[in-house]
This record gives C-alpha cells, sequence and structure tokens, in this order.
C-alpha cells in the first residue's frame, strides 16, 4: 500500500527545513532524482508543512502509479532506461 498524499520537495536543501516537524505516524520519506517525497496519510500534516517552504519548492498532490512504481522499485522509470 502506499499513502494517499506526497509532498514533494524540489530540494534537499528545503527538506532539510521541515524534516524535523514530519508528521509523526503514517509518514515516509523518498528521496531520489534530486527530489524528496513526503508519504502519508496525514494530509493537515503536509499542508502545515507547506508553512515552513517557500513558493516554488514544493508540490502537494494525491499519489499515483508512478508513487507506487516507485515505491516498489526503489527507482524511477527514467532511471531505468
Amino acid at each position: 500500500t502506499i499513502e494517499p498524499y506526497v509532498l514533494e520537495i524540489f530540494s534537499k536543501e528545503a527538506f532539510s527545513s521541515v524534516k524535523h516537524s514530519l508528521p509523526s505516524h503514517c509518514t515516509t520519506v523518498d528521496e531520489s532524482a534530486g527530489r524528496v517525497r513526503v508519504y502519508s496519510c496525514d494530509e493537515t500534516g503536509l499542508k502545515d508543512l507547506t508553512h515552513m517552504l517557500k513558493p516554488g519548492e514544493y508540490f502537494i498532490r494525491q499519489s499515483n502509479l508512478e508513487d507506487l512504481f516507485l515505491k516498489t522499485t526503489g527507482s524511477m522509470l527514467n532511471e531505468r532506461q
């Protein structure tokens, strides 16, 4: 299974400013391709993190099949081609 919400942070530097404030339950973090994806069942907790980030540093969305693939295989499709 995969958590229903994703906070994509476009740099590890931006992630460092929120990593100590992650929601404590049902949250996992994946770092790949220069991005950090925070998966969580706590949409409100993810939205709270965005207040600590600058506009353009993140994108919050629902998880999708690419996220499931990434979580299952550990790599993005483009990395495997």
